[in-house]
């Protein structure tokens, strides 16, 4: 079996990262996942919004995204 290791460089990168608040003993677990992991590849510059349920995700997402935070 080949195994390829992929070095990420994640310096220049701006992640945002939406959480729904419904579930949050579950999603709080996650969360912590994802930016231990996003630290690990260097990125710095990580923003999180918590929203109230699923319905508000594509929301903050798009806002997220329009102004560019």
């Amino acid at each position: 079996m080949n195994s390829i290791e992929i070095e990420l460089d994640g310096r220049r990168l701006r992640i945002g990262i939406v959480q729904s608040r419904f579930n949050d003993t579950i999603v709080a677990g996650m969360l912590n996942a994802c930016v231990a992991e996003l630290k690990h590849c260097g990125v710095d510059a990580i923003d999180h919004v918590s929203v109230p349920g699923a319905l508000e995700i594509p929301v903050a997402l798009q806002t997220l995204a329009y102004t560019r935070k």
